[in-house]
């Protein structure tokens, strides 16, 4: 059956790479530049990380951007002229409709069918990433999530807010 995709796929899995980390499959990625940025899934971005090519070139890759709501991780490696995947402006495809995903050879790794129609997602809301502490007469800190925006900006847990824009809490 995939091989009867084969020509839906061909042009896309010149644009597909396959990322590793430590030397294990990781997940797969799609070349977005022709000098070397590759688009993956972020949450599998660990230790070493190299890209292999359809030619079987295997790259090292740097990790050289992240979107955490998307679960998104650009990346890059040292190369010039690579194909670039080719994006169509599509509205929504209709419920029926045969999906193909390319790999790095000739037949696609999977098919599936549209089962529901195209939804929107609501964007995320702000997200600090701290849990307040219990006590309601002091603005104090119980614990700072990982990854979050309060971890970034240096917030520790049992650190007291006193002031937000300057403004006394």
């Amino acid at each position: 059956v995939l091989a009867a995709f084969r020509d839906v796929v061909s042009q896309s899995s010149k644009s597909t790479v396959q990322v590793f980390c430590d030397g294990q499959k990781a997940a797969m990625g799609t070349i977005v530049d022709a000098n070397g940025f590759i688009l993956t899934k972020a949450s599998e971005m660990k230790g070493k990380i190299e890209c292999q090519l359809q030619d079987d070139r295997k790259l090292e890759a740097k990790l050289v951007g992240r979107e955490p709501g998307m679960d998104l991780a650009m990346l890059k490696v040292e190369a010039k002229d690579l194909p670039v995947v080719t994006w169509s402006e599509v509205d929504a495809l209709p419920v029926g409709s045969w999906l193909a995903t390319p790999g790095l050879y000739k037949d696609p790794v999977a098919i599936g069918v549209v089962s529901v129609m195209a939804r929107k997602i609501a964007a995320p809301s702000g997200y600090m990433g701290v849990l307040p502490d219990e006590d309601e007469t002091v603005a104090r800190i119980a614990s700072v999530n990982r990854g979050s925006a309060a971890e970034k900006a240096g917030l520790l847990a049992k650190d007291v807010i006193q002031k937000i824009n300057g403004k006394e809490v």
